[in-house]
C-alpha cells in the first residue's frame, strides 16, 4: 500500500522540500494540522509503502518562511520550536545554537507522539544544547533516556577473596564505556539536569516509584559519583533524594567508593544517617578485605558521630544471620591475614567468641588457626577468644589443627595453643576422639600432655584482663540497649554465646 497517496498535497510538497508547490499551495489556503507534522517535516515515504524515521536533512529555509508569513502551523507549534525541533533531529543547517533565536515554547512542542526538544538533545548527548535549553527556561528532566538501563560495569556483588581483581574489573569496565560514544558526555548531562534540583526531577522519581518494579536506572549516576568520590554532590538536594529512596543502589554505589578507598564519599554518606547495618557491615568488610586500615578508621569516627558501634553493628548481623552468609569485618580481617585491622576491631569492642560459621559453628580462633598467622591467633588470645571453643560437633581449634594438619607449621600452632594458653587436648569431638588420639607420633603425644601439664601447673584462675574488661562492659550495654531500650541498659541479659 503506497502511504503517500493518502497525504494531503501540503504535506507531500513539504516531504519532497518542493519549494514551488508548498508556495502555490499556501496560496490556495492549505494549512498544517498537528497530526500532519510528523509525516511533513520527520517521515520520508517511500514508494514501496515504509517511511524513514529521521527529519528530512537541508529542508529548504524559504519553507519555513513560506509557513510562518502564510500562518500555516498549529497554533500549539510556534516556529522557533519547530526549528529548534527540526535541528536537534538532525536537520544541523536550519539555525545554530549560537545565534540568537526567540524563546521557543519548550516543554510542548505540539508535535504528537514526537520528543521534546529536551528529550532529543539528552538522547543525542549533546551537552551544548541541553545547557541553552536550561537557559531559557526548559522546565523537562528527561534523567531516565540518560540513564535508561543499568549498565554491567557497576557493581552488582562482589567476591572479597579477589577484591583486588574486583577492582581492576570495574576500572577496566569503566574506562571502557566511557570511551564509548553515547556515553561520552552521560556524567556531565547528568549534572547538568540534576543541578537546580528542579521539580520536575522528584515527579520522575515518583512515577517510577508507582510501578511494580521501579527501575535501578540511576546506578550508574551514583556508581560514577562513588569512583570519581564526588562527595560534594551529597550537597545537591535531588542527588541525596535519589539516595535514600533507592537505598539498593545507594549501597552498590558506597561498596564501589569502599572498593576505591574514596572515604570523603563515604563519609557524606553516613552524615545522612540513612545506612542500615547490613551496608555498614559490607564496607567494614570490604575495607578490611582490602587491608584499607584508613577507611576502617573513618568508617569507626562516622559511626561514633551517628552514635553508634562496631559492637552493635556486629551483634545484628550476627543475631539476624544465623547460618554464616553475611561475614562480619573481623572474619575478612582474619581470612585476608589482616592483623592489624583484626587488633582495631577487637580494641573498639567486635566480640572474638562471636563469629559461626555456618553448619560448622566454628570461631574466630578456628579460622585464624586454619589462616596460620601467628600475630592473629596472639590477638584473638588476648583479647579472650576462648582456646577451647567448641562447635556443635565437638571441634576445638586443637582438634582441627591435628586432625587436619598436614605440615609442620600447622602443628607448631597447635604446641603453641596447648603450651601457652593450654588448650585442652582431651577434648573428645562428636566421634568420641581427642587430639591425642589422632597423634600417631608417640613422641609428639607425649609432648603435648607434657606441654598441657606444665601449663596446668602455672595456671591461674581464668580473669578477664583489666584491659579487657573495659572492653566487655561497652559490649554489653551496647547489646543492652539494643535489646530492651536505652533506659535499661544497666540490667543484666540472659547470656548469649556472642558474648565474649
Amino acid at each position: 500500500m503506497d502511504h503517500r497517496k493518502q497525504l494531503p498535497p501540503l504535506v507531500l510538497a513539504i516531504s519532497d522540500n518542493d519549494t514551488v508547490a508548498v508556495e502555490k499551495l499556501l496560496q490556495q489556503g492549505n494549512k498544517l494540522s498537528a497530526a500532519e507534522l510528523k509525516d511533513a517535516f520527520f517521515y520520508k515515504h517511500h514508494e514501496n509503502g515504509w517511511r524513514e524515521t529521521k527529519a528530512k536533512p537541508k529542508l529548504d529555509p524559504k519553507i519555513l518562511h513560506l509557513l510562518e508569513i502564510n500562518s500555516a502551523l498549529p497554533e500549539v507549534l510556534s516556529f522557533s520550536t519547530l526549528k529548534l525541533i527540526l535541528f536537534l533531529n538532525g536537520d544541523h543547517e536550519i539555525i545554530s545554537l549560537d545565534e540568537k533565536i526567540n524563546p521557543p515554547d519548550l516543554n510542548a512542542n505540539g508535535v504528537p507522539d514526537l520528543p521534546s526538544p529536551m528529550e532529543l538533545a539528552v538522547r543525542d548527548y549533546n551537552v551544548k544544547a541541553v545547557r541553552f535549553l536550561l537557559s531559557e527556561g526548559a522546565k523537562q528532566r528527561p534523567l531516565q533516556i540518560l540513564y535508561g538501563e543499568v549498565h554491567h560495569y557497576f557493581f552488582m556483588g562482589c567476591d572479597l577473596l579477589n577484591i583486588e581483581k574486583e577492582k581492576n574489573r570495574l576500572l577496566k569496565d569503566f574506562a571502557f564505556v566511557k570511551e564509548w560514544r553515547h556515553h561520552k558526555n552521560q556524567s556531565a548531562l547528568a549534572e547538568l539536569l540534576i543541578a537546580d534540583s528542579s521539580p520536575e526531577l522528584f515527579k520522575l522519581v515518583e512515577d517510577d516509584l508507582k510501578t511494580k518494579e521501579p527501575r535501578l536506572c540511576f546506578l550508574p549516576l551514583f556508581g560514577e559519583a562513588a569512583i570519581n568520590n564526588r562527595y560534594d554532590l551529597f550537597n545537591n538536594k535531588f542527588f541525596v533524594y535519589l539516595f535514600n529512596t533507592y537505598p539498593e543502589v545507594a549501597d552498590q554505589a558506597l561498596k564501589v567508593a569502599a572498593i576505591f578507598g574514596n572515604s570523603e564519599f563515604i563519609e557524606a554518606a553516613f552524615a545522612l544517617d540513612k545506612l542500615d547495618f547490613h551496608t555498614v557491615n559490607a564496607l567494614l568488610s570490604i575495607a578490611a578485605a582490602m587491608k584499607n586500615d584508613p577507611l576502617l578508621e573513618t568508617i569507626m569516627r562516622a559511626l561514633k558521630k551517628q552514635g553508634m558501634s562496631l559492637a552493635s553493628i556486629f551483634y545484628q548481623v550476627n543475631q539476624e544471620d544465623n547460618f554464616g552468609s553475611e561475614r562480619d569485618a573481623l572474619f575478612w580481617a582474619i581470612r585476608k591475614n589482616n592483623p592489624s585491622a583484626v587488633k582495631f576491631l577487637l580494641d573498639n569492642d567486635i566480640p572474638c567468641n562471636g563469629y559461626r560459621d555456618g553448619w560448622a559453628d566454628e570461631s574466630y580462633l578456628h579460622l585464624a588457626t586454619r589462616i596460620g598467622d601467628l600475630s592473629i591467633i596472639h590477638e584473638l588470645l588476648a583479647h579472650g577468644a576462648q582456646v577451647d571453643f567448641k562447635t556443635a560437633r565437638g571441634n576445638t581449634p586443637l582438634l582441627n589443627l591435628v586432625r587436619h594438619g598436614s605440615n609442620d607449621k600447622e602443628l607448631a600452632i597447635a604446641h603453641l595453643l596447648v603450651k601457652t594458653y593450654g588448650a585442652d587436648p582431651y577434648i573428645k569431638d562428636e566421634n568420641g576422639k581427642s587430639a591425642l588420639d589422632y597423634i600417631e607420633n608417640p613422641l609428639s603425644k607425649a609432648e603435648f600432655i607434657q606441654d598441657y601439664e606444665n601449663f596446668r601447673s602455672k595456671a591461674k584462675p581464668a580473669e578477664i584482663p583489666p584491659s579487657r574488661q573495659s572492653h566487655c562492659v561497652r559490649f554489653y550495654k551496647a547489646v543492652s540497649s539494643l535489646i530492651v531500650g536505652e533506659e535499661h541498659a544497666h540490667q543484666k541479659i540472659p547470656y548469649s554465646p556472642l558474648l565474649p
